[in-house]
């Protein structure tokens, strides 16, 4: 009788072991799902900046079927500009495809711009949470000395994919939904506009005083 119980304690106490252990890989294997992330480009219409001032250039919206931490962000310029006429560009995130808004908030900086006109923003730790969309804004500062007539923008519809992601997770599958409806931004030179004021006629005695002619 006493053996009889001790096969069924052991029957019982492996088949809870077994249940624990298919919990486990079950819950392990849901939290190394590879996320699926689908990039899409928002509408941004074109825009003319005066050299040596900033001007938002591309609005990308991210959105993961998993979590995941993305710790740098690449984007490919294109454009008639030369890298001269760039002195900082700028990653800003928020929650909605808003220009200005208090919401968004400052990612990183790049100073300069690498082979094939890549600008590229080391993000930390950025938390990139699922089935939410984040929204990634670029800004440009032009130089003072930027040539007028030059463009700067992101084309969205280019190939290879003018957006790269590196992240934590091992594997990042993405849809690209990018579109090129963004900017450009042209860069001109401030307008300098003259006028004249009235001066009133006046007399001036030889070798006395002065008068303003105009």
């Amino acid at each position: 009788m006493k053996t009889q119980l001790q096969n069924h304690l052991m029957k019982l106490c492996l088949i809870i072991w077994l249940v624990i252990v298919n919990s486990l890989q079950f819950f392990a294997k849901s939290n190394t799902l590879a996320p699926t992330v689908t990039l899409s480009t928002e509408t941004l219409a074109a825009s003319s900046v005066v050299a040596g001032n900033a001007g938002n250039l591309y609005i990308l919206k991210v959105l993961s079927t998993e979590a995941f931490v993305l710790n740098n962000l690449s984007f490919k310029l294109s454009g008639t500009y030369a890298n001269s006429d760039i002195s900082l560009s700028q990653l800003y995130k928020g929650p909605a495809a808003t220009l200005p808004s208090p919401s968004n908030t400052f990612v990183a900086n790049s100073f300069s711009i690498g082979a094939g006109g890549v600008v590229s923003f080391s993000t930390g730790s950025t938390n990139i949470a699922a089935n939410i969309p984040t929204y990634f804004f670029v800004s440009i500062q032009t130089t003072a000395a930027a040539v007028a007539g030059l463009t700067i923008k992101i084309n969205g519809a280019e190939t290879p994919n003018p957006v790269i992601l590196t992240s934590n997770a091992s594997t990042l599958t993405i849809v690209n939904n990018q579109r090129d409806i963004a900017g450009p931004i042209t860069i001109v030179k401030p307008t300098l506009t003259l006028s004249t004021e009235t001066v009133p006629s006046s007399n001036i005695v030889k070798g006395v005083g002065t008068k303003y002619v105009y």
